[in-house]
Parts: C-alpha cells; sequence; structure tokens
C-alpha cells in the first residue's frame, strides 16, 4: 500500500505544481502552499515506509522505519512553522519594510516631487502581496487615479487606494 500511496502523491504533486497561479501577482497562496506541504509530507512518509520495510526485509534492520519516520516528522515540522509564521504574517496585517515603504514614496513622487504625503500604511495581505492606501496633498493637476496607476506599477501592490485632500499641510 505504500507504494500505491507513493505514486497518488506524486501524481498529486505533479498535478499541483503544473497547476496555473492565481491572479494576484502570479505567487500561490498560504492555502495552496499548505496542500502542497500536505502532499509532499505523504510522499515522504510513504518513502520512509518502504525504505523501512526494505531495511526490515532484506537486512533485518527494524530501527530503519522509525528513524526514517522522525527525519520526516523533522522536515514536515520545519515546512509547517515556516507556513505558520508567513501566515501570521498575514493574518496580523504585517506592515511592509522600510525599503518597500520608500519605494511607495518615491514612486509617488516621481509624479509629482512637489506631493505632500500626509499618512501612508503599506500591509500584507498575502504572500508577498500588498495593499497601500495613501494620503497626498498636491497642488499639481494630477488625479488619485493618476497616483493610483504610479503605485500599481510597483510589484506586488494590489489595490493602491489613494484619497488627495487640499490646504493639508502635516507630511509624515
Amino acid at each position: 500500500m505504500a507504494f500505491v500511496g507513493l505514486v497518488i502523491n506524486l501524481l498529486s504533486v505533479f498535478i499541483l505544481i503544473k497547476a496555473p497561479v492565481d491572479h494576484s501577482g502570479g505567487k500561490h497562496d498560504h492555502n495552496f502552499k499548505a496542500v502542497l506541504i500536505h502532499v509532499i509530507a505523504d510522499s515522504l512518509t510513504s518513502v520512509g515506509a518502504l525504505v523501512g520495510i526494505l531495511a526490515a526485509w532484506v537486512l533485518g534492520w527494524n530501527w530503519v522505519d522509525p528513524v526514517v519516520g522522525l527525519i520526516a516528522s523533522w522536515f514536515i515540522l520545519k515546512w509547517v512553522i515556516n507556513l505558520i509564521k508567513s501566515s501570521a504574517a498575514v493574518l496580523l496585517d504585517r506592515e511592509a519594510d522600510p525599503a518597500l515603504r520608500e519605494k511607495v514614496l518615491k514612486a509617488l513622487r516621481t509624479l509629482s516631487p512637489e506631493v505632500i504625503v500626509l499618512d501612508l500604511h503599506v500591509w500584507a495581505v498575502g504572500p508577498d502581496t500588498w495593499v497601500v492606501v495613501a494620503i497626498l496633498n498636491s497642488k499639481d493637476p494630477y488625479t488619485s487615479e493618476d497616483y493610483r496607476a504610479v503605485l500599481a506599477r510597483i510589484p506586488g501592490v494590489n489595490h493602491p487606494v489613494v484619497e488627495l485632500k487640499f490646504n493639508a499641510v502635516e507630511p509624515i
């Protein structure tokens, strides 16, 4: 049965890897990664079971099966911990790193060097997927749509929100 399970799991991994990517920047989301980890973990345990059976049958080494199980468990635990950390960052609306925040400010100022940024929030909503909300004061004739178009060119920034105010003077 371990061999049949391995074949089915490897086929599942192949199908998942060849699956089309989502529409939000070409990355798979956390759910996809969790499913892929689960199927790879099943494959790994099937290989471990086959190695344990073969070692016990051919060499009489009954200890191989639990050792392989522990090794497989270590890999699975490591993958799961990384997935939890990555998912938690999104669920807790992790703020973007300063480099991305600076990239956003620079993009806004390339359209209008005189723009005053009154408020700016950049946070994660998925793996390498960010939302930007900016409140600007500008005397230039640019619209919020113009600023959104500039921000949308930054890789990973999706659906930026820009509000324009007039006669506001407190920059960030």
